[in-house]
């Protein structure tokens, strides 16, 4: 368990200031820019290519990388899969045992609750939640002017 805040990136801490006056360099080279193909995972699947799409339309300029197509292609599978088990779920959480008829929990619960924390957990690495996109600073600011008093604050 990993406790205190999350450490800054290296861009952030380059953007902010480096308290720790520590050297920052890293290992990684920054990611080449180019277009994000799709890949065919996600092109035979109408539900997470409709995903795709939206996470690609919606991001930061420069936020997604070439790098980061097989993570946001797994992100977007998971999603259609959970979206495919809330369908055939229809809402009966509790089902009967087909041989003793007691009711049991229904199997499709299991796939959307271990989906839902799978796509989180790759929102998280790709830094799609809204908290995340904060902390890195690529947010895009409220929509104000660029004298808008209110950018300090939102």
């Amino acid at each position: 368990m990993q406790r205190g805040r999350k450490p800054k990136s290296v861009a952030d801490k380059a953007v902010r200031g480096n308290p720790g006056k520590r050297a920052l360099t890293t290992a990684v080279p920054k990611p080449p820019d180019g277009p994000l193909m799709i890949p065919l995972r996600v092109a035979n699947n109408p539900v997470a290519l409709v995903y795709w799409n939206n996470y690609v339309e919606n991001s930061a300029p420069g936020h997604l990388s070439p790098l980061d197509v097989p993570l946001l292609s797994l992100l977007c599978t998971t999603l259609a899969r959970v979206d495919h088990a809330e369908q055939a779920m229809n809402d009966a959480l509790i089902i009967r045992a087909p041989i003793s008829g007691a009711p049991i929990q229904s199997p499709w619960l299991a796939i959307i609750n271990k989906g839902t924390e799978l796509a989180r957990k790759l929102a998280a690495e790709l830094s799609l939640s809204p908290a995340q996109r904060n902390r890195l600073g690529i947010h895009g600011g409220g929509g104000g002017g660029a004298d808008d008093p209110n950018d300090a604050y939102f």
